[in-house]
């Protein structure tokens, strides 16, 4: 009998391990906003994309949208919604195509006399952004400074590049206006210092298992 209890005992403190344990993993996954998407291929040249990002924290994110992109007729960088970020996944996820909203580190080593400018839309508590994309198939490389790791020597043969999963990932800041030294600018969006978005940048983001081709010389 003594056996059987000492047993019992032991199993009800696996099992309070086990459920403390989810109660801690559940604490921590509210420390992120909330961010659903759905990828989609649209007929055989566009990839769908509709992503919702909801601030459920008690405090204000500032998200990295939307990207500028050059206009050359405007001969400036204009806000464009519907750009995002195309790069390789990390290392550990060799394979597999990232879609960013981000502010983009600077490359060690790389000098640069005009670091991309970020844009921010402010959500409130309980706020949430969402946003319709559609984006070019195969999907094409595109970030800044990505011509320092261009490996290819003849640009004229595009090479197409299987990719076994999409990552999408969003780049946001969070604390107070001062702090961080938002400026707002005139269409409602905020601008950032490079180095204090870059130091204080945080991402949530969604692996979705698919395949897609990419066209790329970039390693």
């Amino acid at each position: 009998m003594r056996l059987s209890l000492i047993m019992l005992a032991g199993i009800l403190v696996y099992a309070n391990s086990l459920y403390a344990e989810r109660e801690t993993l559940t604490v921590k996954a509210t420390e992120l906003p909330a961010l659903d998407v759905t990828i989609e291929p649209d007929g055989d040249t566009r990839l769908s994309i509709h992503y919702k990002l909801s601030n459920n924290l008690d405090h204000d994110i500032y998200v990295f949208t939307p990207i500028l992109t050059y206009d050359r007729e405007k001969k400036k960088r204009l806000p464009d919604p519907g750009r995002v970020y195309v790069s390789w996944q990390a290392n550990q996820d060799k394979g597999a195509i990232r879609l960013s909203k981000q502010l983009w580190p600077i490359p060690e080593l790389l000098e640069v006399y005009a670091p991309e400018v970020p844009y921010l839309t402010r959500l409130l508590p309980g706020d949430s952004l969402q946003e319709n994309l559609s984006i070019d198939l195969p999907l094409k490389i595109d970030y800044p400074y990505m011509s320092a790791f261009s490996k290819k020597k003849d640009a004229s043969v595009p090479v197409q590049v299987p990719a076994h999963a999409v990552v999408f990932a969003i780049g946001y800041v969070s604390g107070e206006p001062g702090a961080l030294r938002l400026e707002p600018t005139q269409n409602g969006n905020f601008t950032i210092p490079y180095g204090i978005g870059i130091t204080y940048q945080k991402f949530v983001e969604r692996r979705l298992d698919m395949n897609v081709l990419v066209v790329s010389d970039i390693e």
